[in-house]
């Protein structure tokens, strides 16, 4: 399968599926992983205060082990989770057992009315792991179920990223040899990956990232991804570097959290009178 860029170039060819990802975060492993995860990303944490006022409608797309449904739920007057992994959404079910969530998939939201929600989370990166036409349509439904002005927010891998920094502090020499060591040689991994697939000079492609055993991932920048947004009808207002609160260079950062409004739709022409 070919996945072609915004300027029509080719910018990665695969053998994996859209399938093969959902059938990673099906596996018991990787959603017990998600369970497990609790605490906001400090850039989320960030934007969600900045842009996300009290008693709001809120969709949480790719919501995962539910995460961030305690910190959304509270400051929502009306807040849904989906998921298109059926054991994510299960998961969740059985820890909030007072809130709604919903088996669905991020590229159809037709469950959901036109202008229903204030805000729109996509968090963990969710949105890379669609293919191409499948994260058209996702902007597309989001700016749909958003009402005018709403707010979108997500995160989006870098396609620039080459390193990988270790984590020294706190640690001692042995152990912060080893870290080194470690990161060395995922900068190597992470280099080659995203140079070989054409995504850092395209400022966009998609690269087979190890994590759960293989996930097929888009990465991007804040250039690439500003105007399939506005194609949409979406604008960036905010965008993060995930090193927050010490935002790394460009080349260090591994993604980007990103805070869009949706743009007002056009008013309707009056009828003429007669």
């Amino acid at each position: 399968m070919t996945f072609v860029g915004q300027g029509g170039c080719i910018i990665a060819q695969r053998k994996m599926t859209e399938d093969d990802n959902l059938v990673r975060y099906r596996t018991p492993s990787v959603v017990s992983y998600y369970v497990a995860a609790t605490q906001l990303q400090p850039a989320e944490r960030e934007l969600f205060d900045k842009h996300l006022q009290p008693n709001i409608s809120i969709l949480d797309i790719g919501v995962g082990g539910g995460r961030t449904t305690p910190y959304l739920a509270e400051l929502s007057n009306h807040y849904v989770g989906i998921d298109y992994s059926e054991e994510m959404v299960g998961a969740c079910r059985a820890r909030y057992r007072s809130q709604r969530f919903e088996l669905c998939d991020a590229s159809n939201l037709t469950i959901f009315a036109d202008e229903t929600f204030d805000a729109v989370i996509f968090s963990f990166n969710g949105l890379d792991y669609l293919g191409p036409e499948a994260r058209s349509r996702c902007f597309s439904e989001v700016a749909r179920v958003l009402a005018d002005d709403g707010t979108f927010i997500f995160s989006s891998h870098n396609a620039r990223l080459l390193a990988v920094a270790p984590v020294l502090r706190g640690v001692g020499p042995l152990r912060g040899f080893l870290r080194l060591g470690r990161a060395g040689v995922r900068t190597l991994q992470t280099a080659t990956r995203t140079i070989r697939t054409g995504a850092y000079g395209a400022a966009e492609g998609y690269v087979r990232d190890p994590i759960h055993g293989g996930l097929w991932t888009y990465t991007s920048t804040p250039q690439t991804l500003e105007p399939q947004l506005s194609v949409a009808g979406l604008k960036v207002v905010d965008a993060l570097s995930a090193g927050m609160p010490a935002p790394k260079p460009t080349w260090l950062t591994p993604w980007f959290y990103y805070a869009c409004t949706r743009i007002p739709r056009h008013s309707r022409v009056s009828d003429p009178m007669p």
